[in-house]
């Protein structure tokens, strides 16, 4: 600010209004989405800095952040401390700027962070895009945990029940199959579903398992196709 503005606040203003309004066009005019590669280099210090506050402004404005900082030898960084000990809180405010206030819709603050979660139980977070503009929007409602079934009625911890045109039970990373279908015969010694995709024992018919036959692609592929399969068979017991 030179001598004539700082006596000048008003002058000042209009400056900083006039180059504000010249940066606004500029960005207006990009049109083109792309990538964005920013290198800090040089000798001296501060490059760390400088990317680590990038790196705090972007989860600010809830952009997903990833860090990979390479260290000479085996020094203990600072940096490395502070995230896992604000890791929890950080990545909380990210998705509160990110989804905004979930617990109106009936999704609270999960009590265990998503930093603690990754480092103590290998947990990595599974984005669904879609899924947030359906709760809001009331197409997807969030009832309390499944405590079992009563004929056609599906019976919650609330107390409360409902009849849901299907059930989908999420086991996560650990199958945990034998107390919640173990009594139904449909688990074979190793706890594994004796079938799969589109088939259905007979001792549970309206039962699938999707997820528990892997092969040499991984997971998604044949999960995909089962899910096809599950889908055409739910369809046709269903009517």
């Amino acid at each position: 600010m030179s001598e004539t503005e700082k006596n000048d606040p008003e002058r000042h203003r209009a400056k900083m209004t006039k180059r504000k309004a010249v940066q606004d066009a500029e960005v207006a005019g990009k049109t083109i989405e792309k990538g964005l590669l920013i290198v800090h280099t040089g000798t001296g210090k501060g490059k760390s800095t400088a990317a680590f506050g990038l790196a705090l402004r972007m989860l600010g404005r809830g952009h997903r952040v990833g860090v990979v900082q390479f260290i000479k030898g085996a020094w203990h960084t600072a940096e490395r401390d502070a995230l896992q000990k604000f890791g929890d809180q950080l990545a909380w405010l990210s998705q509160r700027r990110l989804y905004g206030n979930l617990d109106r819709y009936g999704l609270p603050r999960s009590p265990r962070g998503l930093a603690t979660a990754m480092r103590y139980g290998q947990q990595a977070p599974a984005y669904a895009e879609a899924f947030v503009p359906l709760l809001k929007a009331g197409q997807i409602e969030i009832v309390a945990a499944v405590e079992g079934f009563d004929g056609p009625d599906v019976l919650l911890a609330d107390g409360a029940r409902i009849q849901p045109e299907a059930v989908i039970a999420a086991t996560g990373y650990q199958r945990g199959l034998e107390p919640l279908v173990g009594h139904l015969g449909v688990l074979g010694e190793d706890g594994i579903p004796l079938v799969s995709g589109g088939s259905q024992h007979q001792s549970a018919p309206g039962l699938f398992f999707n997820g528990y036959r892997p092969n040499l692609s991984g997971h998604l592929r044949p999960m995909r196709a089962e899910a096809r399969a599950i889908a055409k068979a739910a369809k046709k017991h269903g009517r």
